[in-house]
């Protein structure tokens, strides 16, 4: 099948926001710092541990069960060595469950702070 390079590039976006498929921006001299990352490591999907197609349930049962991990490990913690990363974590499950949840069009603002 002969694709025109907008409709392939429609496609590897579309692949890429789903999760499906992780695509790097090329590297060359010019770019090599200007490289973005992706501060969660893996995606969202990977992160939380939900399939390909989440409904909001599924989103946010997987969010606090980790949560609750976090909780009770960060209960646990004395000093802040041991509470860094904890903290760290719980930040990027956050980011994990709000990145999906816009990805998936989920985040409508209902329940938000309208203030």
């Amino acid at each position: 099948m002969d694709w025109d390079r907008t409709t392939g590039t429609l496609l590897l976006l579309a692949l890429r926001g789903a999760g499906l498929i992780h695509v790097d921006e090329p590297t060359s001299a010019t770019n090599v710092t200007s490289r973005s990352t992706n501060p969660l490591g893996v995606s969202p999907r990977q992160l939380l541990g939900v399939g390909v197609a989440p409904d909001e349930d599924e989103i946010e049962l997987a969010y606090v069960a980790h949560i609750e991990r976090v909780e009770a490990d960060l209960a646990r913690a004395v000093t802040d060595i041991e509470r860094r990363p904890l903290l760290e974590l719980r930040e990027r499950y956050d980011v994990a469950r709000q990145a999906l949840r816009l990805q998936l069009g989920f985040a409508t603002g209902a329940g938000t702070n309208p203030f």
